[in-house]
């Protein structure tokens, strides 16, 4: 509570939140991290296992980062994490 982040600003981004999950899974699916060179996007219920003789993990998640450029010596060498970012057009 004592980040100095204003809590119109982390409402919001929840809100934003919010609103990308309740979108259908076709569009979601759409943005699919697979589909992005930095691995930026959706990953869908269960789309993730950290141990190989656990089940998968039963959370959605999307991945973004910092916008960078393509002469970015991480973008360059295609450094997980690093370039650009994916974002639904039905959103802002």
């Amino acid at each position: 509570a004592h980040h100095g982040i204003a809590a119109a600003l982390t409402d919001a981004q929840l809100e934003r939140g919010r609103r990308f999950f309740a979108l259908p899974l076709e569009e979601k699916l759409a943005l699919h991290m697979n589909r992005s060179r930095s691995f930026a996007g959706y990953e869908p219920l269960a789309g993730q296992r950290l141990d190989t003789d656990s089940p998968p993990d039963l959370k959605e998640t999307y991945y973004c980062g910092a916008e960078l450029p393509e002469d970015d010596p991480y973008v360059a060498a295609g450094v997980r994490g690093y370039g650009g970012n994916q974002w639904p057009a039905a959103l802002p």
